[in-house]
């Protein structure tokens, strides 16, 4: 296992995760930022890529600032990924995940899009509640873990 093993080189070198994970989440916090800011701030840009149609346009305006909230707290999420797996935590992962997909996520999205009518807004919200759950759990696990 590549995570196991990292976690053993660290050991050898005195380094601990605790010590090696806040300079990682910066990295990482930097990578997701820009991408943020790229999606966001070139949300018109992009859509113009995609299509010429003027509703098709003010549609995809109006829900990338919503994408761009899934893909921050996606992009956090896989980032924790790491220290969960190194943890050996892969079952409580995989409960924690399908719990915040599925018996969040999913609901939030259908309510939100067809009964609130919200439509492709009200998916990618709820979408980005679950996920944004999602990184609260295993933030909460890797926080409170004992390395």
């Amino acid at each position: 296992n590549l995570c196991h093993n990292w976690k053993l080189d660290l050991g050898k070198k005195g380094l601990t995760c605790k010590k090696v994970l806040p300079g990682a989440f910066v990295i990482t916090g930097l990578v997701i930022l820009a991408t943020v800011l790229g999606l966001y701030y070139g949300r018109f840009r992009i859509t113009t890529m995609y299509t010429n149609e003027p509703d098709v346009y003010k549609l995809s305006t109006k829900v990338l600032p919503y994408l761009v909230l899934v893909h921050l707290f996606n992009g956090i999420q896989a980032h924790i990924q790491g220290p969960i797996r190194a943890l050996g935590l892969h079952n409580k992962n995989v409960i924690i995940a399908v719990a915040c997909y599925y018996i969040i996520s999913m609901p939030l999205a259908v309510i939100f899009a067809f009964l609130c009518e919200w439509s492709c807004i009200g998916l990618w919200t709820g979408i980005a509640i679950g996920v944004a759950v999602l990184c609260i759990l295993l933030g909460r696990i890797v926080w409170i873990s004992d390395w």
